[in-house]
């Protein structure tokens, strides 16, 4: 005959399922942030070249334009 498992390895069980659903969605949120972060970095860079632009500041457009690439390249 088979043998219930006690209390105990039933609640360190769930206690991991618990542990591992949490990790899962920490990661979850910290990608979503991270891809917000992104978006609005990207944004910010588009009018910051776009004003580099504009004052013919050839330097900060390079410079913008590298970290846009970078970003978009992943």
């Amino acid at each position: 005959m088979k043998e219930k498992p006690s209390y105990s390895d039933i609640h360190n069980g769930r206690a991991k399922i618990n542990k591992q659903q949490t990790d899962n969605v920490n990661l979850y949120v910290q990608m979503l942030l991270d891809e917000i972060l992104i978006k609005a970095r990207v944004k910010k860079l588009i009018v910051d070249i776009d004003h580099a632009l504009d004052q013919r500041d050839y330097s900060s457009f390079q410079r913008l334009s590298k970290e846009y690439k970078q970003l978009m390249d992943g």
